[in-house]
């Protein structure tokens, strides 16, 4: 699967580049995201607006990305869905964003909070 990443020093930004997610693109996706996110910021903003079918392997895909982020003390931002995906994915846990830049300031508002709870914690 194809897609761009931008690592930034609060966030890493990925853009898919892909119509699909599914069983076939998400695990090499997975595995080749994480090897490139090992010093990377785990904050990711996964933008997924090239992205018109998500299947349900598509999502545990997402959903264990996500689980491994957050274990990380991380986050995972998905923004720019597709209605369709938008529709499946509104009353999940994910978190959604609409805009790249949107998410860019709340995965940054995030860290900040997270500081100021527990000041040890890097941003």
């Amino acid at each position: 699967m194809k897609y761009t990443i931008d690592k930034q020093e609060h966030h890493t930004l990925v853009k898919l580049q892909s119509e699909k997610l599914d069983a076939e693109t998400g695990k090499p996706f997975k595995q080749e995201l994480m090897k490139n996110l090992a010093n990377a910021n785990k904050f990711v903003i996964l933008n997924m607006s090239s992205v018109f079918l998500c299947t349900e392997d598509g999502y545990i895909m997402l959903k264990e990305v996500e689980k491994s982020l957050r274990d990380q003390n991380g986050m995972l931002i998905l923004t720019e869905l597709q209605e369709n995906i938008f529709q499946e994915l509104k009353d999940s846990d994910f978190t959604l964003i609409p805009t790249d830049v949107e998410a860019i300031d709340f995965a940054f508002m995030e860290q900040l909070e997270r500081h100021f709870l527990d000041p040890d914690t890097e941003l």
